[in-house]
Parts: C-alpha cells; structure tokens; sequence
C-alpha cells in the first residue's frame, strides 16, 4: 500500500532529470573545473565552442524542471491531507503523463530564448590567476538565466511553503481525529517532502546571493557559482536519501540485511520473554 502512492509516480518523474542531473554536473561542470575534460575542450575545437551553450542549456532546463517537481510534490501532499483515502484516484495514470509532458515541456521556453538569442554569448575562458577554466557568459545573458533561476526557485519556494503549511495543519488534525497510526503513512512522505523542500529553500537563498553579484559584483557571483557544487549535490540526490531517513519499508527494501537483522531480534526477544514466563510459572 505504501509504494502504490501517487507520491512515488511524481518521484519517479523526478527522479529522471535528477539521475541526467547528476552526469551533467559531473562531467560538463566538475569535469572542466578540475581539468577532467581538458584532453577534448582544446582551444578552437569544436567542443570549446559547443560544449559551453549545451552546458549551459542542459543545467539551466534540469533545475526548472526540478523546481516544477517539488511543486507536484507539494500538492501531491495536499490532496493527501484532504482526501487521505482518496487522493490518488486525482491522481491517475493518464493525468500523471500529462503532466510529465508538461513539466518536462515547460522550460524548453526560456531556456531557449536565453541561451540562443543572437546577442548572447556563453564561452570558456581561462584563468591563470585561478588555474581553472571558467564558463563565462556574456552580462544580458547572465542576468536572464540568473533572474529566471532565481525567480523560479523563489516561486517554487513560495507555493511549496504556502502548501505544505495548509497540509501540516491540515493532516495535525486529521490526526486529532483519527489517530497517528490511521496517518502514518501519509506523515512519512509528507516528512519525505518537506526534506527534500529544505534544499529548495538553501537553493532559493543562493539564488538571492546569485541576483546581487550579477547586478553589482562579479565575485560575488563567481563565489555563488562555487556555492551551487554542494548545493547541486544535494537537489540531485537528496531525493532518495528522504525516503531511506524518513520511511522504514524503503530501508528494508534497499538494506534488506537490516531486515533480517531486527527480525533476529525480534525472535531473541519473543524467545528470551517466553523463557521468562516459563522460569516464572515453575
């Protein structure tokens, strides 16, 4: 009952552009930072004039799309504290690949207009005074891709705080009404949710750091840059770190070893309580 939740039909579809998200971070922005693709980024090569716009392209899509699945998941949850036994009927199969369509659909607009528009420019620089070869783009383009990152994630922040505050109070009194144990499930993802929402809020206060160095200081921006590694680390797998933390029967089914373990214990203790009963009763 547990993984036939509608929960996990919107993690599913996340958890495809996070899976690309993480190749992509680890081969076209770790890989040119530390020097792991400078054997193919060869000045005047193909790749050095390519390689910085699908970089750039492919980053900027996968990070709205992730912003559009935190959203599904935070009214997801909402109709699960509203209709708890019911919810996932709203959410059938039919309507959950139309909405994969439109998520997956949604960003090609700006991402596009940004990162094709005749005025801009997206190159690799190199930096002797940092060793290290920078992706710079040009200020217009910059400014959009900061602004409309920026902006997405704020909104994104805003809906999900509105959201899942209506469904705490919400399910608190559901519980009230019906009892922990009646709720227990829909609690476990709604703490899976709001785990992975916590990201979402250090991503959105990034992106704030993000808007000032691009108007006003450049370091500052270029320090931002640095900031999003670890953060792009965590949205693109803290999804599944929720669910082991936060849910008993994922840990089983990914440490089955833990399984057997607590069963032995279990078995220890039933055996040493009837023991106990017997040694008493003689």
């Amino acid at each position: 009952m547990y993984f036939k939740s509608s929960y996990f039909d919107i993690v599913t579809s996340n958890a495809i552009p996070e899976w690309v998200m993480f190749w992509e971070f680890m081969i076209l922005y770790r890989g040119r930072k530390y020097g792991y693709l400078d054997f193919a980024l060869k000045t005047e090569s193909w790749a050095w004039y390519v390689v910085p716009v699908f970089a750039t392209y492919i980053h900027y899509y996968l990070k709205l799309i992730f912003y559009e699945g935190q959203i599904l998941l935070a009214v997801n949850r909402l109709t699960a504290g509203f209709n708890p036994t019911s919810y996932n009927r709203i959410w059938k199969t039919k309507r959950i690949w139309i909405i994969r369509l439109i998520q997956f659909s949604l960003p090609v607009i700006p991402i596009t207009f940004i990162c094709f528009y005749p005025k801009t420019d997206i190159v690799f620089v190199y930096r002797e005074d940092q060793k290290a070869l920078r992706l710079i783009q040009d200020d217009w383009s910059t400014q959009a891709t900061s602004y409309v990152d920026g902006f997405a994630s704020l909104i994104a922040c805003a809906v999900c705080a509105l959201l899942y505050t209506v469904t705490v109070v919400k399910m608190s009194k559901n519980i009230k009404k019906y009892g922990l144990q009646n709720n227990m499930v829909e609690m476990k993802l709604i703490f899976s949710a709001l785990t992975i929402f916590v990201v979402l809020i250090i991503n959105t206060i990034k992106q704030c750091i993000t808007w000032y160095g691009a108007a006003y200081d450049e370091h500052i921006m270029l320090l931002s840059y640095d900031l999003s590694y670890p953060i792009m680390d965590f949205m693109y797998s803290i999804t599944p770190w929720a669910l082991i933390i936060t849910s008993t029967d994922v840990r089983n089914m990914v440490l089955p070893w833990k399984k057997e373990v607590a069963s032995a214990i279990t078995m220890s203790s039933s055996s040493f309580a009837a023991q106990k009963t017997k040694v008493t009763l003689a």
